[in-house]
């Protein structure tokens, strides 16, 4: 029994370790995407990266190791909301939503939010060949989420559309004399 307890507090030690890895991560994610947007508090980025790396320290006392990539790019992956929630969505849910082109749209924003991240790395790195291939990406996106879109709009004109009765009169109409 004592065995049982000990890997218990083991196991918790871990996962606050491999919790507060993941929130010293995002939050200096997101305050340093922020300042590169021209907003943010740059005074607290180096604070926030000491609070990555004894957070990283910490996570190494208790698993041997330090975070993985894998982990790492969990952390900060700016669409892990948008694929979280699409991998919740039950079997019925899902083939409305991709359906109806709620999915699509998703899909295509998650798209867009990425290849517009690459494009700002590129051109802070100088990197001429993958900003171009970023923007590509990022048209491709733009593209098909117009394109979800304009289908959705054709389809709600079409069904506000007044609906003709077979027989070319309609029940309203008065008769002509």
């Amino acid at each position: 029994m004592k065995l049982v307890i000990e890997n218990s507090d083991k196991d918790l030690a871990r996962n606050a370790a491999s919790e507060e890895v993941e929130k010293t991560l995002r939050e200096f994610a997101i305050n340093f995407l922020r300042v590169v947007a021209g907003g943010g508090r740059s005074y607290e980025i180096y604070g926030d990266m000491v609070a990555c790396i004894e957070a990283a320290q910490a996570y190494q006392k208790v698993h041997g190791l330090l975070p993985s990539s894998w982990d790492i790019s969990n952390a900060v992956d700016g669409n892990r909301a948008d694929r979280e929630r699409m991998e919740s969505w039950s079997p019925k849910d899902r083939e409305w939503y991709w359906t109806n082109g709620e999915a699509a749209i998703i899909d295509a924003k998650m798209d867009i939010r990425q290849a517009s991240l690459r494009i700002i790395a590129a051109q802070m790195a100088g990197q001429r060949t993958i900003q171009y291939n970023a923007q590509n990406l990022f048209d491709k996106g733009l593209r098909r989420l117009d394109d979800v879109r304009e289908e959705r709009r054709r389809e709600r004109a079409e069904a506000a559309k007044p609906q003709r009765r077979k027989g070319g009169k309609s029940k309203w109409s008065t008769p002509r004399l």
